[in-house]
């Protein structure tokens, strides 16, 4: 197991919570945009469990929170020295990881 400093734990605890706020005032843009471009679920089936219409792309305001919120952590991160030297910000599993997750988010 990796040592965690408490430096690096309130770095993360700070990342995280920048992240909740931004996803949380993205999420009414999305709702926004997914009216304009008609990506809402009506209740018309017997299997759907909501009673009003709901806005399809909430996932864009989480997807687009992460990607964005988890480079600038990460680089900024490896700049301050919180996330040590060895680890490597251009690191194919990371690069890969938010690679991923923004053509999730596109698509």
């Amino acid at each position: 197991m990796i040592p965690v400093t408490t430096d690096q734990l309130v770095y993360l605890v700070a990342a995280l919570a920048v992240a909740g706020t931004v996803s949380f005032l993205l999420t009414p843009a999305a709702i926004r945009a997914a009216r304009l471009v008609g990506a809402i679920d009506a209740p018309d089936h017997a299997r759907r469990v909501h009673r009003q219409p709901v806005a399809r792309l909430g996932g864009l305001a989480v997807g687009t929170t992460f990607v964005v919120v988890g480079i600038v952590a990460v680089a900024v991160g490896w700049q301050t020295g919180i996330v040590p030297r060895t680890f490597r910000i251009r690191d194919p599993q990371l690069i890969a990881l938010f690679l991923g997750a923004a053509v999730a988010v596109v698509l």
